[in-house]
């Protein structure tokens, strides 16, 4: 776990679940990484003493849980940076205790991510039903879902509202093309590129940049533009509630 990140809108990453993932649809016998993934391209220069955080093997670290409190001064902490915490081979025990961890340290925001975001309606939905809707009130919980293409979109923003959560958001990155969004009750967007020098890397034409920003302004939602695109599109907004 790191106090710090390279990721600019945070303050903090927590993996609970250490570095690894076997990709959208994917699975032990089968992994479905994503050729521009970079947490899979970090984890192959052995950062980590966890063999399996450096083989980028989805596991679970116990001893991450109680590492959140220790950090008393709020924080925005991307949970699961490293991989994707609603993954389809992610234990539901294991999910369901992150999200108590985080739920009892109500002082910090934290931030979800998933490319498999109808399971996480379906845990996070089950949660609320178990604990209560109390939770929902002055809730800094972000749960958002990956977009790469209009594919993505068209299925996974479908899914993304049917959570039962005030606060949700996309991540456009890496864009790989034009995107037609439909932002109903999308709170935040973040815009990046790909990083690294993979060969076949898509470099995101302006035009499809300036017409996602575009309809973020026509819909009222807050964008965010990272890393190289930043340099053309310096736009940095965060919801309304954030600094």
């Amino acid at each position: 776990m790191s106090d710090g990140s390279r990721i600019d809108y945070i303050d903090a990453s927590w993996n609970p679940c250490g570095w690894g993932c076997w990709g959208p649809g994917g699975s032990r016998g089968k992994p479905a990484r994503c050729p521009y993934c970079f947490a899979f391209n970090l984890a192959k220069r052995q950062l980590r003493e966890c063999p399996e955080c450096r083989a980028f093997v989805p596991h679970w670290h116990p001893e991450e849980l109680v590492k959140l409190a220790h950090w008393k001064k709020p924080r925005r902490i991307f949970v699961e940076s490293m991989g994707d915490l609603f993954g389809e081979w992610q234990d539901y025990a294991e999910i369901w205790e992150a999200l108590r961890q985080t739920f009892c340290r109500r002082q910090h925001t934290y931030l979800f991510l998933t490319k498999n975001p109808k399971r996480m309606v379906s845990e996070v939905n089950e949660f609320y039903l178990e604990y209560g809707t109390d939770h929902l009130e002055g809730s800094k919980h972000w749960f958002g879902t990956s977009i790469t293409n209009q594919g993505d979109a068209f299925q996974r923003i479908t899914e993304l509202w049917k959570l039962h959560s005030p606060n949700v958001w996309l991540s456009l990155e890496p864009l790989m093309g034009p995107i037609y969004l439909r932002l109903e009750g999308i709170k935040w967007l973040v815009i990046g590129a790909e990083t690294g020098n993979r060969k076949g890397k898509v470099i995101p034409d302006p035009e499809w940049v300036a017409d996602i920003i575009g309809q973020c302004k026509t819909a009222g939602v807050p964008a965010f533009v990272k890393g190289k695109l930043f340099e053309q599109f310096p736009i940095q907004e965060y919801p309304k509630d954030w600094r």
